[in-house]
This record gives structure tokens, C-alpha cells and sequence, in this order.
């Protein structure tokens, strides 16, 4: 059973939907509202669009995300299959996102399909440094067009979290306000390109559906 829709943040995804019956179902919609407005510039860049961005909690553990026909909908593991009181980073949600992403254009994972996940993910950092409108002319919901000083706040922000050592990635339980932190020896930009090329990349991990038109 899904959870009724709130308007997307981006015109580039149609509804975005969480699971009604798992706990904290309202905590799950914010998370993908978050997830669909980071990628929201990168699917205008590149001319894709999803048509259901939704939660799904198969019974495959392994089982991270779901691409079915090219974009119509995208699935994505927002809890670990052992424990679904928690939500995975946000880091490796992203990469799980760009992954299905990665399918709207090429279905096998080949290296056609790896090559476009990465350009993917470094534009995902570059806009990160640069911002929306100058890489790819689209505003986020958190610029005002016209003003400058707004910009180069969220730049100098982007460029303080990016330029951190050490990151710290926050489980959020549900049903709570606490975090459970833990400290990683690598960047977010390394951890992100880590869930997409390493924990993502073996089939059993991802599904990729096709079916016929009627």
C-alpha cells in the first residue's frame, strides 16, 4: 500500500509515493522529496524524467532498487532489510538513485552503463562546488533567481561540507530523534561513488524491468 503522493519538487519526476504500512512512512516521503530535488538539475541536464519515485522493501535483502521500463518507475530501498526502523545515508540512497537513473538510457550494466553513472555522479559534486544555474541552468528550491548574495551563500555551504575530511553518516531511527553516527575515514563524494559502483553493482542488487507496450 502506498502512501498518498505530495507534489513532486521537480517537474522531471511525476509522484513520489512511500510505504503506507512501514512505520515513520511520513519521515520515508521527506527523504525521497530530498532525494528528488539533489538530482532534480542532473535529470534536466540529461532529458530524463521518472514517472513514480516510490519506497519499496522487497523481500530479496539484497535488493536496493528497482528501474521498471526505462523510468516509468523507480524503487528504491530506503531501509536495511535487517532493521526497518532505520533508513540508510543519504550518501548511499544517492548512489542507488543515480544507479536506476543510469537504466533510463542504458539497461545492462556494461560499461556504457558504469561510464554514464560516473558523469553522472561527478556533475552531481560539480553542481555541488558551482551550483544549479551555472552548471546546468536549473534553480534549485533553495536559490531565489536574482539573487547573488543567496547564491554564494549556498556555494560557500556546499564548498565547507564538501572540503570536510572526515564524514559522518547520520542513521536516522524512526519513530525517534536521535541519530546513531558513524564515523567514516572517507569523503562523502567517496562514499556516494561507493554505494553506486561498488554495493550496487552486482545484479543481485539492482533490477532493471521491461515490458511490452499495449
Amino acid at each position: 500500500v502506498k502512501k498518498p503522493n505530495k507534489k513532486s519538487p521537480t517537474a522531471f519526476i511525476g509522484q513520489i509515493s512511500s510505504l503506507a504500512k512501514m512505520q515513520s512512512c511520513d519521515k520515508a516521503l521527506d527523504i525521497l522529496h530530498e532525494l528528488a530535488t539533489m538530482v532534480a538539475p542532473i535529470l534536466r541536464k540529461y532529458s530524463l524524467r521518472v514517472g513514480h519515485l516510490t519506497e519499496f522493501f522487497p523481500k530479496n535483502a539484497s535488493l536496493l532498487g528497482l528501474n521498471v521500463n526505462g523510468g516509468q518507475k523507480i524503487c528504491i530501498r530506503l531501509r536495511p532489510a535487517s532493521n526497518n526502523n532505520w533508513f540508510f545515508p543519504m550518501n548511499e540512497l544517492l548512489g542507488t538513485m543515480l544507479h536506476e537513473m543510469s537504466h533510463n538510457r542504458h539497461g545492462p550494466h556494461d560499461d556504457k552503463f558504469y561510464s554514464f553513472m560516473n558523469e553522472m555522479l561527478d556533475l552531481y559534486y560539480k553542481i555541488q562546488l558551482e551550483g544549479d544555474l551555472q552548471v546546468t541552468g536549473y534553480i534549485s528550491i533553495n536559490q531565489k533567481l536574482g539573487s547573488t548574495s543567496n547564491l554564494t551563500s549556498v556555494r560557500e555551504a556546499r564548498l565547507k561540507k564538501l572540503g570536510e575530511v572526515k564524514y559522518v553518516s547520520k542513521v536516522a531511527k524512526l519513530g525517534t530523534m536521535k541519530d546513531k553516527s558513524i564515523a567514516k575515514q572517507k569523503s562523502p563524494r567517496e562514499l556516494a561513488r561507493e554505494a553506486s559502483m561498488l554495493r550496487i553493482k552486482d545484479n543481485s542488487t539492482c533490477g532493471s524491468i521491461k515490458t511490452e507496450n499495449e
